[in-house]
């Protein structure tokens, strides 16, 4: 996604200080010291973002369309998505804001292309009477600098206002800080990012758009059932490979995976919080993105999170746990993550301060007793059949790579054969892979209560 490359003139691990400038001997045990303070005016502007209302049908039941994340790792801004974009950024300790760029204008024009020569048109339910922004109180220098300009076009001319770091400073504040900017900028953001994360018919919604949803779901819990087992902590959450798995990789990686190749890292849909250990997820919506040796099928995925699991050193992988758990408890901490107590009166606090304990353990020289990490598959619509036969192919027949062999696809038999050798070595350390099957989508429970393992599941499909 198109982002400004500054705000406010610094980035906000300039504030705290980014991961990669700190030592090995600041990197204390209590996760709070990592992180800034969360500052309490943040809280509630959080809440109020969350709790923006649009409606898209007339005459429909509004949605809470927006889902808060983060923070990266490299900094302590929270993460803001909806329906599939990144929408802006906050900092925890609310000294600053980052908002997206241009790159969303286009989708609130009349009609617009993208690149794939798809037709998009301007949201009609931009002007339904629930969403007239219009009534947004904005001051008088705004409707002077902008005169002449559609509302969208008059933000992205104060955001693209030429100052030393190319953009406004004031209006940041006033998008963050007060209510009629906020609700302002939000409905029309929101209205461009529903057009950008729709099909190729510019109607049916997509993957990253369910993502968005079924995040937001699992987060606030409370309300939607007394006490979830999971909790979704992060979407599109970085983790680290191997040299080796890179440079296979490579070999099939598309153009749209090469930055992702060169990095060294996969970015698994959902991170699944189960209260002791984090699940890297891959979400398969209508049964796209999932076609047979393509850089995107399962078998690919289930290579990266193998390798993120049981291939990279033990400090790895206690640093991205660590990581994982900070997130986890940003969220706590600014009332992303609700519920109530488990059946065990645990909360997640207490869960959380739990897992400090098994890093403890690592630090003392302990052997850390659990999984850290598992992985697993969401299938959330599509025609059974073909994701079971994409299963088969892909994971679970090991007559396979004797096919491929007798086809002539050497390279692909030795990927497939990896393959089966890392899913029986998998069992063997008495790790799963945890797979799920929604067949109607409903905007809510896709069932990770229920995970099954890959051998049941795919009995049962």
């Amino acid at each position: 996604l198109e982002e400004p490359d500054t705000v406010r003139g610094c980035k906000a691990g300039e504030i705290t200080g980014s991961a990669s400038d700190r030592t090995e001997s600041d990197n204390k045990l209590s996760l709070l010291e990592e992180k800034a303070v969360m500052n309490e005016k943040v809280i509630e502007v959080l809440r109020q973002i969350q709790d923006i209302e649009v409606t898209r049908v007339q005459n429909a039941a509004p949605e809470k369309p927006i889902v808060v994340v983060g923070p990266d790792s490299s900094e302590d801004t929270l993460r803001i998505y909806a329906y599939g974009g990144l929408i802006a950024r906050i900092s925890m300790d609310g000294k600053t804001c980052r908002v997206t760029s241009e790159g969303y204008a286009k989708y609130l024009k009349d009609t617009c292309t993208d690149r794939q020569n798809h037709v998009y048109h301007r949201p009609k339910w931009l002007d339904f009477p629930e969403n007239d922004i219009r009534k947004c109180n904005l001051p008088p220098e705004f409707a002077k600098e902008t005169a002449g300009k559609d509302d969208y076009e008059a933000m992205l001319t104060l955001l693209k206002k030429d100052n030393r770091y190319g953009v406004n400073r004031q209006l940041l504040k006033k998008i963050f800080y007060e209510d009629d900017f906020r609700r302002w900028y939000f409905i029309l953001i929101l209205a461009a990012a529903s057009n950008r994360f729709r099909k190729k018919d510019g109607e049916t919604v997509g993957e990253r758009w369910v993502q968005d949803v079924v995040a937001r779901y699992y987060q606030k819990t409370n309300g939607y059932k007394e006490h979830s087992p999971v909790i979704i902590s992060d979407i599109e959450f970085a983790i680290p490979l191997t040299e080796e798995r890179i440079a296979q990789k490579k070999l099939r990686a598309k153009k749209s995976d090469e930055n992702s190749s060169k990095k060294g890292e996969s970015k698994p849909d959902f991170i699944v919080f189960d209260g002791e250990s984090f699940g890297f997820v891959e979400m398969k919506f209508d049964g796209d993105s999932m076609k047979d040796y393509s850089s995107n099928g399962l078998d690919w995925h289930f290579l990266d999170f193998y390798n993120a699991i049981y291939e990279t050193d033990e400090k790895t992988r206690i640093n991205k746990y660590k990581e994982c758990l900070k997130r986890v408890k940003c969220l706590i901490d600014c009332k992303i993550i609700t519920g109530e107590k488990d059946e065990n009166g645990l909360s997640w606090n207490e869960k959380y301060e739990a897992c400090l304990k098994r890093i403890e353990m690592f630090k003392t020289g302990q052997e850390i007793t659990g999984e850290l990490f598992w992985c697993g598959f969401v299938f959330v619509g599509g025609d059974k059949k073909y994701i079971k036969e994409r299963l088969r192919i892909q994971l679970v027949d090991e007559g396979i790579k004797d096919s491929l062999k007798k086809r002539g696809f050497h390279k692909e038999a030795e990927i497939s054969a990896e393959i089966r050798d890392k899913i029986r070595a998998l069992k063997e350390k008495g790790g799963k892979i945890y797979c799920q099957y929604c067949p109607e989508w409903s905007g809510g429970d896709i069932g990770f209560d229920l995970e099954t393992d890959l051998t049941d599941f795919y009995r049962l499909l």
